[in-house]
This record gives C-alpha cells, structure tokens and sequence, in this order.
C-alpha cells in the first residue's frame, strides 16, 4: 500500500526553529548539533534529545531501518519527518532481536509532529499502544505508515492508541498488520479511548 511523496505542508521551519539531520553515516558521540546532512546524528532518539520546540528533524531516506533501542517520548513541540516524503523509504523501527518490549513513539505534546515515516515493530505486553501511544496531550501524525506491531492480552490498539481526551490527529496514514495477541484486547490496529 503505497502512500506515495506527501506535499511538504506540515514540516516548515518556524524562525525559532533550527533543522537537525539524521542518517546512517552519522553520529551521536561527537556532534555538533545535527544541523547537515555532514554533521547529523546517527539515531532518531538521539536527534529527539537535543531538540526543543520549533525544530524539525529530517531522516534521510536508507534501505536500511533507524532502529530505537527504547520507546522514544516525543515532549516537545517539534516535527520528525522523512527527507523524501515517501513514509516507505525511512522506517524507524524496534528491531525483533530487542531483548525487551517496547514500542516506538509515544506522543506527550500537542505540537509534536510525525510525518512521512514508516512506524514497524513496536511490541508490548502491560501497555497499550504498540507501536504508537498519544497521551491525552496529543500530537499529529501525517502521511505515515504503522506496521507490524502488537500489544498483548487485556489491552488495545496494536497499532495505534489514542488516550481519553487526547486532542490527537491522524491524516493519511495506513495501520497495517498489526494485532492484539492477547485475550480480552481491543483494537489490533488502533483504539481510541473516548
């Protein structure tokens, strides 16, 4: 299910904004800030750290997944994007050989933006949300793809999950294979608390 390049009409620069670069070939022991392509960080969480609100971080597109070694908490009012505006040629991911569960963003800001990535592989077993969890603060997601999550038995949204109350926002994106593998769990793909 291809989602196709998205027009750029989330991710603009406020001017108090600056851009931090994520790639493959970079690093996250001695940067500078992540602000090109020639000094971004090497991980997502890493690039998250160091921003505050008003910033976009811009992974560039790989074959190979960004892999997150824990949950990232998106606090802050910034804008992750995928460079080329396909969501299927950046992949952030928890990797299958993770020795816990995990899953891999969960939105705590009301200005947080995720756009034009692909979320696979989030897995949880006491909470819910697999792959992606919005607090009752919300956040957006735009152009995404969630893919191949789960959660387990008595809770919901393998997916997505959306707390009560949340003011969240969720624009073209596609939840695919995703499921709640548990007994008494709702929602494979997503749930929504009202």
């Amino acid at each position: 299910q291809s989602l196709g390049a998205a027009p750029a009409v989330l991710a603009a620069e406020t001017a108090t904004g600056v851009t931090r670069y994520v790639n493959h070939s970079g690093s996250d022991e001695t940067q500078t800030g992540g602000t090109s392509s020639e000094t971004a960080f090497a991980t997502v969480a890493a690039a998250v750290e160091a921003s505050s609100d008003g910033d976009v971080i811009l992974i560039e597109s790989s074959a190979e997944p960004y892999t997150v070694p824990s949950n990232i908490v998106i606090s802050a009012g910034i804008t992750i994007k995928g460079q080329s505006g396909n969501p299927e040629d950046v992949v952030v991911c928890r990797p299958a050989t993770a020795a816990s569960k995990y899953r891999v963003f969960t939105f705590d800001n009301s200005g947080a933006i995720l756009q034009d990535i692909t979320i696979a592989g989030g897995d949880v077993d006491s909470v819910s949300g697999g792959g992606v969890y919005f607090t009752s603060l919300g956040g957006t997601m735009e152009h995404c793809i969630v893919s191949g999550c789960s959660v387990g038995a008595y809770n919901q949204g393998g997916g997505v999950y959306i707390d009560r109350n949340s003011s969240a926002l969720m624009n073209r994106c596609v939840i695919s294979n995703c499921t709640n593998s548990g007994v008494n769990g709702q929602g494979g793909g997503s749930a929504l608390m009202m």
